[in-house]
């Protein structure tokens, strides 16, 4: 075995190793009920269709093919574990360009263990977190096409830039617009600019263009309708889902230590681990020395664009945070087409963690290298505790960062099997006659779901029953009340406090074919007691977590 396969499979174990001591009890029977990642036993084409065309559609087929032999719960459990080994692998690679193989697996180490992925995975960003896991690898085969422009190098690269946005169209997004500071700082250093009139280099460019939109123009079409929200996106978007500033340092504190989302459903890292600016301040630091160390000769594409846009990249995702970063975003949404479409502007994280990731372990090599130098003289053991101190420092910074990720992030995340009287209630929505459409109570989009260890997710009736379903999609988020809001909305916030009754609205329900109600016995669903004390309403079935009510429509 040659020493490269034999690098590829340490720095490939030890991925797997952390990835395994984070999911390990997570493989236990049933599903995780994370914020937006809620599957059901079973993947039915209404689940990819019911908002259109979306971009991840082949990739939820693969997943669907995969289910005919494979149980979801266990698909899940394998996508989250591929998730989470996939930044350091990628990374490893991409560092290996500019340091040696020990250095690398701390670069993906780094990569792989901080707060940005903690909070990704918390909240079940698993098509960002794949985004995130292929960045490395995008630049990868971009910086290796740029050295050896073959139509080999740039067969690899196009297969993955066309294919990029299936599994996240804000990564592909971004790593465009990184992709494009990389040519520029090409074309300086070499000052090769005639290459931009070349034949070839037009025939790559149009060939990559054309062949990304051939391949994702089956949601592209759907993206850009009237209706689709890329054309009811606002400023209001960017307020929603702002860059959280921490509570007692700021928004500088949390940026620079890769914190951004920051939603009240799990126990962060930092509040746990002491001192937890100090991993900030070493990694901020070890990453200055890499900078300094990889510029100080000549100069190289990803270093020089990495030093060039680390500031850039901190304001644009600041976002909404700051009434100056507020300006730069508004700008930029007014003059850069699809911007609006990252939305939530901590994504941009990502591109400072792969900074990190790749110059604090430089910096650590270098500093010590300096440090072996300077100490020639000096007893051996000097040279070693020089060595072991810079280099465990920066080894220590992921496990101090994100440690509370293990196990199955210190016990907030567990599995649970869906409730028995789920399946009976899907049962007899299939096998009933005359049944139209089902409205589900409580009328919320996230909820607390009780039989879950009353974890926080989006609500799982929508793909877990195979039929017909009227659910909320309200986010109850204060900037985008007045855009989602409507009349089932406003009807139920007058049923709940009791000024109108569930009768009232007969015709309304009517009108949308509802036959039928479902109340989960979750969160707040006491609230809904007008349902029950409805002579209209008509028990059909009732087991521990769920009712089922048939409407009694008056006859004329």
């Amino acid at each position: 075995m040659n020493e490269t396969k034999k690098n590829f499979l340490t720095a490939l174990g030890l991925y797997l190793l952390l990835a395994f001591l984070i999911m390990a009890p997570l493989y236990a029977p049933g599903f995780l009920f994370l914020l937006d990642m809620v599957w059901a036993p079973w993947f039915e084409w209404d689940d990819f269709t019911a908002h259109g065309l979306t971009s991840p559609l082949p990739l939820t087929l693969l997943l669907k093919t995969f289910s005919i032999i494979i149980p979801v719960s266990v698909l899940q459990k394998i996508v989250l574990t591929i998730a989470l080994v996939l930044p350091g692998i990628t990374m490893y690679f991409l560092a290996r360009r500019y340091t040696e193989h020990l250095p690398a697996l701390v670069s993906g180490l780094i990569y792989m263990l901080n707060p940005y992925v903690f909070e990704r995975f918390m909240v079940g960003h698993w098509y960002v977190m794949l985004g995130y896991g292929l960045f490395p690898l995008v630049i990868l085969l971009f910086l290796k096409f740029l050295d050896h422009p073959s139509r080999k190098t740039f067969v690899w690269f196009l297969m993955l830039f066309a294919t990029y946005p299936i599994f996240s169209k804000h990564w592909a997004y971004i790593a465009s617009g990184f992709l494009v500071v990389v040519g520029i700082v090409y074309l300086v250093r070499t000052k090769a600019y005639g290459l931009l009139l070349k034949k070839q280099t037009l025939a790559y460019a149009g060939i990559t263009l054309i062949t990304t939109l051939a391949v994702n123009s089956f949601w592209l079409f759907d993206f850009f309708e009237r209706d689709k929200i890329i054309n009811v996106i606002s400023n209001s978007d960017f307020a929603a889902f702002a860059t959280q500033p921490d509570a007692q340092f700021g928004i500088l504190a949390n940026v620079f230590s890769l914190y951004g989302l920051e939603y009240p459903l799990y126990i962060l890292p930092k509040e746990v681990l002491p001192f937890w600016l100090v991993p900030m301040f070493l990694v901020v630091f070890f990453s200055l020395i890499g900078i300094y160390a990889s510029l100080r000769g000549r100069l190289r594409n990803l270093p020089t664009v990495l030093a060039i846009t680390f500031i850039p990249a901190m304001l644009l995702a600041i976002g909404y945070a700051t009434p100056l970063t507020r300006t730069i975003t508004d700008w930029l949404y007014a003059v850069m087409p699809l911007y609006g479409g990252l939305r939530e502007t901590a994504k941009i994280l990502g591109v400072i963690a792969l900074t990190y990731a790749l110059f604090a372990p430089i910096g650590a090599v270098f500093l010590t290298e300096k440090s072996l130098k300077y100490l020639s003289n000096g007893p051996k053991w000097t040279h070693t505790a020089m060595k072991s101190v810079l280099l465990g420092l920066v080894v220590l910074i992921p496990f101090w960062w994100a440690g509370t990720l293990f196990w199955g992030a210190s016990g907030q995340v567990k599995s649970y099997p869906y409730p028995e009287d789920w399946f009976m209630v899907n049962q007899q929505l299939q096998t009933s006659e005359n049944i139209g459409r089902v409205l589900v109570l409580p009328w919320q989009l996230y909820y607390r779901i009780d039989w879950a260890g009353g974890t926080l997710a989006a609500n799982p009736s929508q793909i877990f029953f195979q039929h017909n379903l009227i659910t909320s999609h309200v986010t109850d988020n204060v900037f985008l009340l007045e855009r989602e809001r409507n009349g089932f909305d406003v009807a139920f916030t007058r049923m709940i406090h009791g000024t109108e009754t569930i009768d009232e609205h007969l015709d309304a329900f009517g009108a949308h074919r509802v036959t039928h109600i479902m109340l989960h016995k979750i969160d707040n669903w006491q609230e809904y007691g007008f349902v029950a004390s409805s002579t209209n309403m008509v028990p059909v079935f009732e087991g521990d977590t769920i009712l089922l009510y048939e409407i009694n429509y008056p006859t004329e």
